[in-house]
């Protein structure tokens, strides 16, 4: 709830949408080495765990309530849902924020982003919760494992790369970018190696970083401010009901399997080829023709030119723009600037080129 409820501060005024939603994902994992740091200190210090977690508590209590003041004084700054909300303009098919709550459940990109996360979180939680045992069936002493809980919150170090990703790429291909940072870390989880596993250590924190950042880019972008929490909250809502289904996993490990996790990671390795081909026909599905009117022939009954096709993703992107008066607030120019160069085409005529702001 704390990490969902941090989400809104993306949509601020003059925020960039992906990092802080990046950077709130990861510092929320980043936030497990609070307690490594107690542990050292209470070994090198006198201060009992007693006394560091009642200071801890009174911190959290004075930070919440300053948070709390702060948000009830920025909140009317907000951005409205009228002021994100695309227009349809030309467009054949309405941007999914346009349609109720109910209506955007059943969308494509609705069970898409569930069976996404739900697959997703569970192998995320998965590693952390076999982590030990696989290490310890390579028999480690306990370094790796300390190793991984000093790598593990470095995760903030990957915000600007996910800023890049989400703003150069879309999300989609994001999305496909966290599929494949979870194929690499599974992956060297087969290898009979600890020293290889310092290689998991980093991509299983790339990809936990991308995964909550991505995600929540997804449904913003797709979904739109009115109904994000709820949205995200029940994806999340049945990927912890579906996370469940570790115990069983754990419990092949420990019985049938002898301590040996190799089989269940294959099947978690193998399970992202699926979710690859989703993402895929997800992008294919989403792609419509944008049909424009020909302004200004000497035909009578000017005839409609259809430039080349345009992803629904980008398309969306165009609308929030055309709506804002050519700067949308959840999209960099980089994006814009790509988005602008597929839809004017040099060798269009003028008259068959985009009015008004698309016009190069």
């Amino acid at each position: 709830m704390t990490m969902f409820s941090s989400f809104r501060c993306a949509f601020l005024p003059g925020a960039n949408s992906t990092s802080v939603l990046a950077g709130v994902s990861c510092l929320f994992d980043a936030s497990c080495i609070i307690f490594l740091g107690f542990q050292l200190l209470e070994m090198h210090t006198s201060i009992t765990m007693r006394q560091l977690f009642l200071g801890y508590g009174v911190l959290a209590a004075v930070l919440c309530g300053s948070l709390s003041m702060l948000w009830g004084r920025y909140e009317p700054w907000l951005p409205t849902s009228d002021q994100v909300e695309p227009v349809s303009g030309s467009y054949d098919v309405g941007p999914l924020d346009t349609l109720p709550l109910f209506e955007q459940l059943k969308t494509p990109e609705f069970f898409c982003i569930l069976i996404y996360a739900t697959i997703n979180l569970t192998r995320a939680n998965m590693y952390i919760g076999t982590q030990d045992i696989l290490l310890l069936h390579l028999s480690d002493t306990g370094t790796y494992s300390k190793m991984f809980s000093i790598i593990l919150p470095c995760g903030p170090i990957f915000v600007p790369v996910i800023e890049r990703c989400d703003h150069c790429f879309g999300t989609i291909t994001s999305l496909q970018i966290t599929v494949l940072l979870g194929a690499l870390y599974n992956g060297i989880c087969l290898v009979d190696s600890l020293p290889a596993q310092i290689g998991a250590f980093f991509f299983y924190t790339a990809f936990r970083a991308f995964l909550y950042s991505v995600m929540a880019a997804f449904v913003a972008e797709k979904f739109g401010l009115a109904t994000l929490g709820r949205i995200q909250g029940i994806v999340f809502t049945v990927a912890g009901a579906f996370n469940m289904v570790q115990y069983v996993l754990v419990g092949l490990i420990h019985g049938p399997l002898k301590g040996n996790p190799f089989w269940v990671n294959t099947g978690q390795l193998a399970i992202l080829l699926p979710i690859f081909m989703m993402v895929e026909y997800l992008r294919s599905s989403t792609v419509v023709p944008i049909v424009e009117a020909v302004a200004g022939t000497s035909d009578p009954q000017p005839q409609p030119k259809i430039t080349p096709q345009i992803p629904n993703e980008e398309r969306m992107f165009l609308a929030r723009a055309a709506s804002s008066g050519g700067s949308p607030s959840l999209v960099s120019r980089a994006h814009w600037s790509r988005v602008r160069k597929k839809l004017v085409n040099p060798g269009l005529s003028a008259s068959a080129q985009p009015p008004g702001s698309f016009s190069p």
